[in-house]
C-alpha cells in the first residue's frame, strides 16, 4: 500500500520507474498517495506499474508521468478483472479522466490465483480527457465499452487489445479535436475519419485499410453520383468502425449498380457500429444504403433511416442490396425501399444469415421477390417487421411475395417481451447490445446512445426482514441541457431482499419511470440508491468434546433472531491444537450478509486416549552396545509417538534380561504396558585370509589373516593352511586350525601365488643383404635356473626392404619365467644394381643428339625389374647435343631405390658420316686447237638438313684425261679437292667431248677432219664478209652431224 509520495523523476535522460507489485494470485495493491515519474526538466516521462490480483485506487491519489519537453510516460494497472464505474467499480470515470490528464494509463487483466475474474475490462462510466496521453486497455478476454470515451486532444489516443472474441460497444467513442488522435485494436492502427472528405479519400488511402469515424458526420449539401467507398470493380476489404457515430443526410443519385455508402464489401471486410440517418439514395441494381454488394464479409450493429430506391433496378435493400455469405447481425431499417425485383427492407438478396434485425419499412417492387425484410434468399433468424406504423396505420404489403421474418404491429415492436433471445433489456448502461424503453420505443442500438443520469438520490434505508423494498418517488433531477421524451412523473423503484446497498446506475436498484429517448439520444440511468442494513442477532456456541486423535465434532450453535427459514453460512472455528486440553470456540466464518451477529463462544475439551504398548523382544551380540529397545503401540494417532524410553534389568554377560516400561510416556495417552526380554548371544565375526605370494623356489611366507569383530584384545589361536604344491601357480589358503571358542567365525579364504622368476633376455644384432633369407635370430638369457632354457623364438618386424627392423620377443617364453626382453635390430642392406647405358649409332643428319638408347640392368633379385625403381631415367655425357660425325659418351642417371645400390656404366654414341656424291658435269666443244683445263661444274647428292656445298672444306679441282686435251674426242672430267668431317664424299666423273672443227667452201658447209682442212677454214673476217654479202648481221646456224649449215 502507498499513501505517501514516491518520486522517480527522469534524470539525465534516464526515465524513472515506480513499481507497486503484489501476488497476482491473491495479493492486493492499494494506492492513495502520489506516484511521480514525470520529467519536469528534460527527457521523456517514466513508467509506473501497480499490479496485483486486486488493485485499489483510493480517492485523492495522484499519478503523473508528464514530460515538459518530451513524451508523456505511462502507468500500468494490472489486476485480474477491472471495472471503471461511478459506484462499485475499481476506478471511476472521473478519476481515470483526471489520471489521463497527467499520464498515459494502461490497464491489463489476467486470470490467475484465487482472486477470480475472467480477465475482462468494463468501462461503465464516462471517460474524457484533453491531453496528449493514451488509454490502453489490455484484456485477457473481452472489453466492454458501456460508457462514452471522449478524446479531446489531437495527441490523445485509445488502444484496445483483447484476447477473447471481440470488443463490444455500448456507447460512442469520440475524437473531438477536429483532427489527429489515435485508435488501435489488437495492435492494428485505424485511420480516424473526421469529415466527409476523409471518408471519400478512403478510395485513395487504401481499400484494405482500417478506418473509424471520429465523430458524427453530416453529408448535407452534396449529392453523390456513385458510391463513396470502392466501386464494382474495386471492393472494400478493410474495416469501417463507426464507433457509435452516424452519417446524416447522405444523398446519392446514380444509375450505377453496386451503389451505397460502400459499393462492394469484399472478403473479410467488415462494417460495424455505424448508423445512416435520413438517407436519400437512388441507384442501379445491387444497391443498398450502407452496402451495395457484400461477399463473405460481416455487417453488425448498424441502422439506416430514410429512402432507398432502385432506378428501374432490382436487388435493392434498405441496408444491403446483395449479400453472399455475409452475416448481418443487430441491424434495423426505418423508411422506404423500392425497386423492381428482389427488394427488401434489410436486404434485397441474401445468401447468408440475418439475425436480430427488424424493419419498419414501406417496401414496394414491380416484380418477384419483394418483402418487408428480405426480397429473396435464405431464411432469417429472430427478425421482425412492422405491419403498422407508429400511428397504428397498416403498412401496405401490396406486391409482397416474401414474408420472411415475424410480423408484428408497431406497438408489439415497442415491447421488450417481443424480443426474446436478443441481447436487449430496459435498463440503463447494462452492456446489452440493444436498449428498449418498454412500451415507448422500438429497440435502439446502445452503441449510439449517450448514457445520461437522472439524479434520484438516496431513497432511504431499512433493516433486513427477508423481503425486497419497493416504493415511488417524485424527487429526481434531469441534467441541464438534456431533453428526454416522456412525462417523467412518479418513478417506481424496487430492490432485492438481501441486505446491501442498491444503486440505480449499477442495475441493482430497479427504477422505472415515464422518460425515454430515441436513437442517437440517451441511455437513461436513474442514479439513486437504497440501503438494506443487516439485522442484529445473537449466536451462542454449544460446548463440545472429543477424545484425543478423533476428528472434531461439528461445532453447534444456537441463533436468536433469524428470519423465517434463514440460516447462517460458514462454520464455527476453535483455537488451533490437537493435544489433550481445552480450546476456545470462536465465530469462525459463521455469517450471513443479512445479519449482524453478536457471538458468545464456548469450549472444546480434548481428553487423553487409552492405548496399549508392548515391548519388542530384543537381542545383541556379546560386546555390542544395547540396541534401542523397541515397542509397539496400538492406538496412536497419525504420526504421534511416545516420549522417553524402555529400560532393562542390568547385566552384560550372555543371558536373558527383562525389558520394563522405563520412562516411556505421552500426556495425550493412558498406557497399558506389556514387557519382553533382551538376549545376549555369542558374537559372529568374519576372518579373511590375506593374499600371499612367493617366487618359485622360495620358502612359504607366514600366512596372515584379518579378523573383523574381535572384542578388545581378543585374538584367535591356531594357524591357516594351504593346498600342497611348489610349482608356479595359485594355491587355496584354508582356515586350518584358526579358531576361538568365543566367536562364530565366517571364514573367507584367499590364494598363495607362486610367481614366475624374473630374468632378462637380450636379442643379438643381425643383418642380411636385400633379397637374402633371414638369418637365425639369436638371444642371450641371464637368470635361467640350472639347465632350463626358453622355447619358441624371437621375431622381427615384418618387411623385406632395405632398412632396420626391430627384433622382438616373439614366442620366446617359459611359464616359469617372467622375461624382461631387450630387443635389437636386423639390418637389411641394399643389393648392388648395375645400370649400363646401351650403345647407339646414327648417320650424320645435321641434328643434335638427345637422350639415349635405353639401358640394361644387372643385379635385380627376387624376379624384380626396373618397375621397382624410383626416379626417372635420364641421360648425359658428351653425346648430348652431338651433331658432327664422331664417337661420343652416353651416361645414364636419375634412378633411385631404397633396396639397391645403383652404379652406372656409360655407353657410346657413334655418328657415321653421311654419303655425299659429287658428280662432274659433262662438257663439250669443237676442236679449237686449245688444250682443255678445269671442268664444267659439279652436281651434289646427299646433303642433309638443308646443307649445301658451303659446309665442305677444300677447293673443287678437276682432273682426268680431259685436262690438257685438244684433239676431238671423248675425255673424263674427274672432280676432286673437296673434304668434310661429316660426309663421305664419292666423286663421279663427267665427260668432255671435243667435236671436229667446221669449214666452208663457197656457200657449202664442209666437214673437214684432217688438219689441212682445218687450216682452210674461214677466218672470222671471212665469215663476217660472208654475212654482209647476205645482207644479214646474224645468220642462223644449223648443226647437222658433222657440219654446220648457214641458212640463206
Amino acid at each position: 500500500a502507498n499513501s505517501g509520495t514516491v518520486q522517480a523523476r527522469t534524470l539525465a535522460e534516464k526515465e524513472g520507474r515506480i513499481l507497486l507489485l503484489a501476488d497476482m494470485s491473491h495479493g492486493e495493491v492499494k494506492h492513495g498517495g502520489l506516484l511521480d515519474a514525470s520529467a519536469p526538466q528534460s527527457g521523456d516521462g517514466g513508467f509506473i506499474e501497480t499490479s496485483a490480483a486486486t488493485v485499489t485506487l483510493e480517492a485523492g491519489r495522484k499519478v503523473t508521468t508528464l514530460a515538459a519537453n518530451g513524451q508523456t510516460g505511462s502507468w500500468l494497472i494490472d489486476p485480474n478483472d477491472y471495472t471503471i464505474a461511478a459506484n462499485g467499480g475499481n476506478l471511476s470515470g472521473a478519476e481515470l479522466s483526471a489520471d489521463l490528464a497527467s499520464t498515459s494509463v494502461t490497464i491489463s487483466t489476467a486470470t490467475q490465483g484465487t482472486a477470480g475474474g475472467n480477465g475482462d475490462i468494463f468501462v461503465n462510466d464516462a471517460v474524457s480527457w484533453n491531453a496528449a496521453t493514451t488509454l490502453t486497455l489490455n484484456a485477457q478476454r473481452n472489453i466492454e465499452l458501456n460508457a462514452p470515451i471522449t478524446v479531446a486532444n489531437a495527441g490523445g489516443g485509445l488502444a484496445l487489445n483483447y484476447g477473447g472474441s471481440d470488443y463490444s460497444l455500448g456507447a460512442p467513442v469520440s475524437f473531438i479535436a477536429g483532427s489527429g488522435g489515435s485508435f488501435s485494436v489488437n495492435g492494428q492502427a485505424y485511420t480516424l475519419i473526421h469529415d466527409m472528405a476523409a471518408l471519400t479519400a478512403i478510395n485513395s488511402t487504401g481499400l484494405s485499410g482500417r478506418y473509424a469515424l471520429a465523430k458524427n458526420l453530416d453529408a448535407a449539401g452534396t449529392t453523390y453520383s456513385s458510391a463513396l467507398i470502392g466501386a464494382s470493380s474495386n471492393s472494400f476489404t478493410g474495416t469501417l468502425a463507426g464507433l457509435g457515430h452516424t452519417i446524416s443526410n447522405l444523398s446519392i443519385n446514380s444509375v450505377h449498380n453496386d451503389t451505397g455508402l460502400i459499393s462492394k464489401l469484399g472478403q473479410y471486410g467488415r462494417v460495424r457500429d455505424i448508423g445512416l440517418v435520413d438517407v436519400n439514395i437512388t441507384a442501379g441494381s445491387y444497391s443498398g444504403a450502407l452496402v451495395g454488394s457484400a461477399d463473405r464479409a460481416r455487417v453488425d450493429n448498424v441502422f439506416v433511416t430514410g429512402s432507398v430506391s432502385g432506378y428501374y433496378a432490382g436487388i435493392i435493400g434498405g441496408i444491403v442490396g446483395y449479400s453472399y455469405m455475409t452475416p448481418i447481425t443487430n441491424a434495423y431499417f426505418i423508411g422506404q425501399v423500392s425497386g423492381s425485383i428482389r427488394v427488401g427492407g434489410i436486404v434485397g438478396t441474401n445468401y447468408g444469415t440475418v439475425a436480430n434485425a427488424y424493419a419498419v419499412a414501406q417496401v414496394s417492387g414491380t416484380g418477384a421477390g419483394v418483402g418487408p425484410l428480405m426480397g429473396y434468399g435464405d431464411p432469417l433468424s429472430n427478425s421482425f417487421y412492422a405491419t403498422t406504423d407508429a400511428g397504428g396505420n397498416a403498412i401496405s404489403t401490396s406486391g409482397h411475395d416474401n414474408a420472411a421474418g415475424t410480423a408484428k404491429t408497431y406497438t408489439e415492436l415497442t415491447q421488450l417481451s417481443t424480443f426474446s433471445g436478443w441481447d436487449i433489456d430496459d435498463a440503463g448502461a447494462s452492456g446489452r447490445a440493444w436498449r428498449i424503453y418498454d412500451g415507448n420505443t422500438l429497440p435502439l442500438l446502445r452503441a449510439f446512445l449517450t448514457p445520461v443520469k437522472v439524479l434520484v438520490g438516496d431513497l432511504g434505508s431499512s433493516t433486513y426482514d427477508g423481503n425486497g423494498v419497493s416504493g415511488t418517488t417524485n424527487g429526481y433531477v434531469v441534467p441541464n441541457g438534456v431533453t428526454l421524451s416522456g412525462s417523467g412523473g412518479t418513478l417506481s423503484y424496487s430492490t432485492g431482499a438481501d441486505a446491501r446497498s442498491y444503486y440505480g446506475d449499477g442495475g441493482s436498484l430497479n427504477i422505472t419511470g415515464g422518460y425515454y429517448s430515441s436513437q442517437n439520444g440517451y441511455d437513461i440511468i436513474y442514479d439513486g440508491s437504497y440501503t438494506i442494513t443487516p439485522k442484529a442477532i445473537t449466536v451462542s456456541a454449544d460446548a463440545a468434546s472429543k477424545t484425543y486423535g478423533d476428528a472434531d465434532p461439528t461445532l453447534g450453535w444456537t441463533a436468536n433472531g433469524l428470519v423465517g427459514s434463514d440460516t447462517l453460512g460458514g462454520s464455527l472455528s476453535r483455537v488451533a491444537g490437537e493435544n489433550a486440553g481445552s480450546y476456545a470456540i470462536n465465530q469462525g466464518t459463521l455469517a450471513n450478509a443479512n445479519y449482524s451477529i453478536t457471538f458468545t463462544g464456548n469450549t472444546l475439551t480434548i481428553t487423553p486416549k487409552a492405548i496399549t504398548v508392548s515391548a519388542d523382544a530384543a537381542s545383541k551380540t556379546y560386546g555390542d552396545a544395547d540396541p534401542t529397545l523397541g515397542w509397539t503401540a496400538n492406538g496412536l494417532v497419525g504420526s504421534d509417538t511416545l516420549n522417553g524410553s524402555l529400560s532393562r534389568v542390568a547385566g552384560e554377560n550372555a543371558g536373558s534380561y527383562a525389558i520394563n516400561q522405563g520412562t516411556l510416556a505421552n500426556a495425550n495417552y493412558s498406557i497399558t504396558f506389556t514387557g519382553n526380554t533382551l538376549t545376549i548371544t555369542p558374537k559372529a565375526i568374519t576372518v579373511s585370509a590375506d593374499a600371499a605370494s612367493k617366487t618359485y623356489g622360495d620358502a612359504d611366507p607366514t600366512l596372515g589373516w584379518t579378523a573383523n569383530g574381535l572384542v578388545g584384545s581378543d585374538t584367535l589361536g591356531g594357524s591357516l593352511s594351504r593346498v600342497a604344491g611348489e610349482n608356479a601357480g595359485s594355491y587355496a589358503i584354508n582356515q586350518g586350525t584358526l579358531a576361538n571358542a568365543n566367536y562364530s567365525i565366517t571364514f573367507t579364504g584367499n590364494t598363495l601365488t607362486i610367481t614366475p622368476k624374473a630374468i632378462t633376455v637380450s636379442a643379438d644384432a643381425a643383418s642380411k643383404t636385400y633379397g637374402d633369407a633371414d638369418p637365425t635370430l639369436g638371444w642371450t638369457a641371464n637368470g635361467l635356473v640350472g639347465s632350463d632354457t626358453l622355447s619358441g623364438s624371437v621375431s622381427r618386424d615384418a618387411g623385406e626392404n632395405a632398412g632396420s627392423y626391430a627384433i622382438n620377443q616373439g614366442t620366446l617364453a617359459n611359464a616359469n619365467y617372467s622375461i624382461s626382453f631387450t630387443g635389437n635390430t636386423l639390418t637389411i642392406t641394399p643389393a648392388s644394381l648395375t645400370v649400363t647405358a646401351s650403345n647407339a649409332s646414327k648417320t650424320y643428319d645435321g641434328l643434335a643428339w638427345s637422350g639415349g638408347n635405353g639401358v640394361s640392368y644387372s643385379g635385380f633379385v627376387n624376379g624384380e625389374d626396373a618397375s621397382v625403381l624410383s626416379g626417372a631415367l635420364s641421360y648425359g655425357g658428351s653425346g648430348q647435343g652431338a651433331v658432327n660425325a664422331g664417337s661420343y659418351g652416353l651416361s645414364a642417371s636419375g634412378l633411385t631405390s631404397g633396396n639397391y645400390a645403383i652404379s652406372y656404366v656409360d655407353g657410346a654414341l657413334t655418328i657415321n658420316k653421311a654419303v655425299l656424291t659429287v658428280t662432274a658435269h659433262d662438257a663439250s666443244k669443237r676442236y679449237d686447237g686449245q688444250a682443255w683445263s678445269g671442268g664444267n661444274g659439279v652436281g651434289y647428292s646427299g646433303f642433309v638438313n638443308g646443307e649445301d656445298a658451303s659446309v665442305l672444306s677444300g677447293s673443287l679441282a678437276f682432273g682426268g684425261s680431259s685436262q690438257g686435251a685438244t684433239a676431238a674426242g671423248n675425255y673424263t672430267i674427274t672432280p676432286g679437292g673437296l673434304g668434310s668431317g661429316n660426309y663421305l664424299i664419292q666423286f663421279v666423273d663427267g665427260q668432255l667431248q671435243i667435236g671436229r672443227a667446221v669449214t666452208m667452201d663457197g656457200g657449202r658447209v664442209v666437214s673437214a677432219i684432217d688438219p689441212e682442212a682445218v687450216r682452210r677454214a674461214p677466218t672470222l673476217p671471212a665469215l663476217a664478209a660472208l654475212m654482209a654479202g647476205l645482207g644479214r648481221t646474224s645468220v642462223p646456224l644449223a648443226l647437222n652431224q658433222d657440219f654446220i649449215q648457214l641458212a640463206r
